[in-house]
């Protein structure tokens, strides 16, 4: 069983750092994500890891970096093996292929390259894989132009 602690995303290094010295066996997931063109780890849940039960588990809450071990009332959040075994099959995963971030639907965008550069409309539809359908108006008129996602930026 693994229990479930919360620390401040700014003291990652402390926490891991003083959990290695206490010998607690530790797991904080993280995944590769590509946005656009950009591939960057983060973590899985921020601000949470999760630590082998041992029983002791009371001298987690006085770690230096640890902000409080989760509990549902007086119950411990535990884990089985098997789902923090999920977990790290899922970070593997994305470690091999990135998870893809794309943009939402409806959120607003402004043309980076190409002829319409620097206008701003309305992203509608994905058309396939690389290209996206965008809203937006010139001159009174609503018209779509297809164009590939990495033409895009979120305003």
């Amino acid at each position: 069983m693994w229990v479930a602690f919360n620390y401040f995303k700014k003291n990652e290094k402390t926490v891991i750092s003083n959990l290695e010295n206490q010998d607690y066996e530790y797991f904080i997931p993280k995944v590769l994500i590509k946005i656009d063109s950009n591939i960057k780890t983060d973590n899985l849940f921020p601000g949470y890891g999760f630590v082998k039960y041992n029983h002791s588990i009371t001298s987690l809450n006085y770690t230096r970096g640890v902000n409080k071990v989760v509990r549902f009332g007086n119950t411990y959040g535990l884990l089985k093996d098997d789902q923090i075994k999920k977990m790290k099959i899922l970070m593997d995963e994305s470690f091999a292929s990135p998870i893809i971030l794309r943009k939402p639907i409806n959120s607003e965008v402004i043309l980076v390259n190409g002829p319409l550069k620097g206008i701003f409309g309305k992203l509608i539809t994905y058309s396939s894989r690389e290209k996206v359908e965008v809203l937006f108006n010139m001159l009174g008129k609503n018209l779509t132009i297809e164009t590939e996602e990495r033409n895009l930026a979120l305003l």
